[in-house]
């Protein structure tokens, strides 16, 4: 499923189903865009002492705004199955997609065969939605790609891993362990190399994530096991076996480096902030040490969010803990410098004195937002209702505001945000949250005509303040008066989808 919203705040992207989205996800479905609802700013999140926050007067369908209009939808893909690895796009629309091929297929005009198993491949796509040029990245094995970015000059910056070797533009990596990580440049002109960094030693080592910070350095963080070496210095794993480096993006050089988690502590998104500031989320297993304070695994993964200053230190950490597993997090930095997470969990989840019990759903959305120490100021959900499976998989902050919009899919029932709840189906849903406080602000949903679920990867928004969102679909896919169709049925492929906001 898909959606966007609104200016001034904060965006969150998530899907969810009957089933996880991704490739052992049925990802079947057409989905339109519907009127929304709204919720007045009354309804709360989890109060201070752990309950419900205060109640709202419900639905407000005739005071809601319109229903946002689609801008462009694109298709992008081969014939095959084509999951949407990462998705980034800048401020003037220009975007990217990576993907993984495990058989040969032709991505608008360029063939694409696998030397290995799989290999990755990226889409370059323009501010009207039309393809620039697509880019192999491949090897004897299996090569991934899930994070990038892209800079004003429209330059494309990725991050992945490989298991034997890696070898794009004339330009390759060798293979140091099972895993090796690597962050590469992709000119914006054509889509040659620019540089490759590789990011490997002798065991396992991948990228978790990658971003562009305010003064246009690339922002890498990965995982190691035993120490890697960066243009001559070793980054070594006895200080945690985490990494996060700056990067000069004209020629990939190595200028600051540093570590911020101990045991098995594993990145999995970054972002930044206008003052610099970098968020780095993940989660971990076993017992972990952030700073000098140590933590064991209430399930078999617990969550993280670590807030680092511009030399790449730690400036706090917080923990979000309980029973049931928790390993998906996405992190953003609003434009006051609050730092906002998102994403999935079971059972229970607890950030610090705020803690949340699953409902009915497989798995259930959290949002959680933090004060400048690193304390849960507040912590709220998106419950669902009957089997659903709610995910948050995106956020992205406007240039002005300190709100956060939520959004996702929810089936077998009604959803809730505080008091009031959406119609009952299998509907996209956006919410607006006030980030210093966690009210609810208003909410409304899309209403599909399928049982099935489209993914989402990410979203970005322009300077004209629309929307950007990336993501997967297979078969047929309608947003609004917008349609595209797979290249064959049952196949999945991806998409680029631009659209105003309310």
């Amino acid at each position: 499923m898909l959606w966007a919203a609104a200016l001034g705040a904060l965006l969150i992207v998530g899907c969810s189903d009957s089933a996880p989205s991704g490739p052992d996800a049925t990802t079947d479905a057409c989905a339109c865009l519907d009127a929304p609802y709204r919720v007045d700013a009354a309804d709360g999140p989890i109060a201070p002492d752990g309950g419900d926050g205060p109640a709202g007067d419900g639905p407000m369908g005739d005071s809601a705004p319109p229903a946002p209009k689609t801008l462009r939808l694109t298709a992008v893909g081969g014939d095959g199955h084509d999951y949407v690895g990462c998705f980034a796009a800048n401020a003037s629309g220009v975007a990217v997609l990576a993907s993984s091929a495990t058989s040969a297929r032709t991505v608008a005009g360029t063939t694409i065969t696998p030397a290995g198993t799989s290999d990755a491949y990226v889409v370059r796509l323009d501010a009207s939605g039309a393809v620039s040029w697509v880019v192999q990245v491949g090897g004897a094995g299996v090569e991934r790609i899930g994070a990038c970015a892209v800079d004003a000059a429209g330059n494309v910056y990725l991050g992945g891993q490989h298991d034997s070797g890696l070898s794009v533009g004339g330009q390759s990596a060798t293979s140091q362990g099972f895993l090796d990580g690597f962050a590469l440049k992709l000119n914006a002109t054509d889509g040659s190399v620019a540089w490759l960094k590789a990011l490997g030693e002798a065991k396992s080592d991948r990228v978790g994530g990658l971003a562009l910070d305010s003064s246009g350095d690339v922002i890498v963080s990965g995982v190691m096991r035993i120490g890697i070496v960066v243009d001559g210095v070793t980054i070594s794993a006895t200080g945690g076996n985490n990494y996060v480096l700056r990067l000069d993006a004209a020629s990939g050089a190595r200028k600051a480096h540093g570590t911020f988690g101990k045991g098995l502590v594993e990145p999995l998104h970054v972002s930044t902030g206008a003052s610099g500031a970098i968020a780095v989320g993940g989660f971990f297993g076993g017992v972990a040490t952030f700073g000098t304070k140590s933590y064991t695994a209430a399930g078999i993964y617990d969550l993280y969010v670590a807030k680092l200053d511009t030399s790449l230190q730690l400036s706090w950490h917080a923990v979000g803990t309980g029973d049931g597993t928790h390993n998906a997090i996405t992190t953003a930095i609003t434009s006051s410098g609050r730092v906002v997470a998102c994403g999935g969990y079971t059972m229970k989840l607890g950030w610090g004195s705020k803690s949340l019990t699953q409902g009915t759903p497989l798995r259930e959305a959290f949002i959680v937002g933090f004060d400048s120490s690193g304390a849960a100021s507040w912590l709220t959900k998106v419950p669902g209702g009957g089997n659903s499976y709610n995910t948050c998989d995106a956020l992205a902050p406007t240039a002005s505001g300190d709100r956060v919009i939520t959004g996702g899919s929810f089936t077998g029932g009604l959803t809730a945000f505080g008091s009031t709840q959406l119609d009952e189906g299998d509907g996209p849903y956006l919410a607006a949250v006030d980030a210093q406080t966690g009210n609810y602000l208003w909410a409304f949903n899309n209403r599909s005509g399928s049982t099935a679920s489209n993914s989402i990867n990410g979203v970005a928004l322009t300077t004209s303040g629309n929307a950007i969102v990336g993501g997967s679909f297979a078969s047929t896919l309608m947003v609004g008066t917008k349609r595209v169709t797979a290249t064959a049925a049952e196949e999945t492929q991806m998409y680029l989808l631009e659209t105003e906001l309310p």
